[in-house]
């Protein structure tokens, strides 16, 4: 049986909890510790970046594991290019270099920090054989490429209007085709798109000089000394391409 002494606890709990319910009417913010969410969010949003960096080294890594194996490797090839024209959107809109930026060529390296580019002689459609090195004294577009890939091909027109628009003041785009099926391919694509720059077709040796060129688009603006002044993995920007150029070439 209860005995009054239970009775006046519990009366005491039940007041305790009424007491407390009734200070709730009362109840004013936690600024301290807002402050602190507050300033973990900004953490946390100043460090999103790196979140993304490391997806896509995870997007190489396992692109690269896929192409290992010969009878998917055209397949993954082309779905890397289109994986490396998506990040290549998201790395300039986090850099501040997506549509809208100033256009200036923020990506040309002072000339101290330009290395040579590797020389290579390949052959054009005629089978003649066309060196880098002969290009010493221009500026020079490399532009890795291949048919099959949907960036090169919606880049090309601005090749084309580069070409026209630099080469009185000692300018030249270079296509190297990485197709497997060679000129038969490339050929019929050259003509058909009136491509007005010299165009060859890569060999290993020249891949492996080049880093691997594991995805493609891949451009190199070279600098009159031959050294590579900036270097652009997926698909261009237009008019930050065209201020690289003028900017090498010197502007006028």
């Amino acid at each position: 049986m209860a005995t009054n002494h239970d009775n006046l606890d519990v009366t005491r709990w039940t007041d305790d909890q009424l007491s407390q319910l009734d200070q709730q009417d009362r109840w004013e913010p936690d600024a301290d510790r807002a402050f602190a969410k507050f300033q973990l969010a900004s953490r946390r949003d100043r460090h999103r970046w790196r979140q993304w960096a490391l997806a896509g080294m995870f997007v190489a890594a396992a692109s690269a594991g896929v192409m290992a194996f010969p009878p998917t490797h055209q397949f993954a090839q082309r779905c890397f290019t289109v994986c490396v024209d998506q990040s290549s959107k998201l790395c300039a809109y986090l850099l501040g270099r997506g549509p809208g930026a100033s256009g200036e060529a923020d990506a040309v390296l002072e000339e101290s920090a330009r290395i040579p580019a590797p020389d290579f002689s390949l052959p054009d459609r005629s089978g003649r054989m066309i060196s880098l090195a002969d290009y010493r004294g221009q500026v020079v577009l490399l532009n890795f490429w291949a048919t099959w890939c949907s960036p090169c091909k919606r880049e090309m027109p601005w090749l084309i209007d580069f070409q026209n628009q630099f080469r009185d003041r000692g300018f030249s785009v270079l296509g190297v085709s990485l197709d497997e099926d060679g000129w038969t391919a490339v050929g019929r694509y050259l003509d058909e798109h009136a491509i007005n720059y010299p165009v060859v077709l890569v060999t290993e040796e020249v891949v492996k000089r080049y880093g691997g060129v594991g995805a493609v688009p891949m451009t190199f603006v070279i600098d009159r000394e031959g050294r590579i002044a900036a270097t652009h993995v997926g698909l261009l920007d237009q008019d930050e391409v065209e201020a690289e150029i003028a900017t090498v070439l010197g502007r006028k």
